[in-house]
């Protein structure tokens, strides 16, 4: 089901910005777990995260 979400330009660079650190904190962590099932669960996490990164970056782009 699709969501609309208004944000601020500033809100939605902070919130890109925070991606950004999120994702590099989740593929630090799957690449020093020993648990295969874990090293796939942070993969697909960090593989959604980066989606919805692109898509917003694709938003913020034009006006930055």
């Amino acid at each position: 089901m699709p969501m609309t979400l208004e944000l601020s330009m500033d809100d939605a660079r902070c919130l890109y910005d925070h991606l950004t650190r999120h994702i590099v904190e989740i593929d630090h962590e799957r690449v020093h777990t020993e648990r295969h099932q874990m090293r796939r669960e942070l993969a697909a996490d960090s593989e959604r995260l980066r989606q919805i990164k692109t898509r917003l970056g694709q938003l913020i782009e034009p006006a930055g």
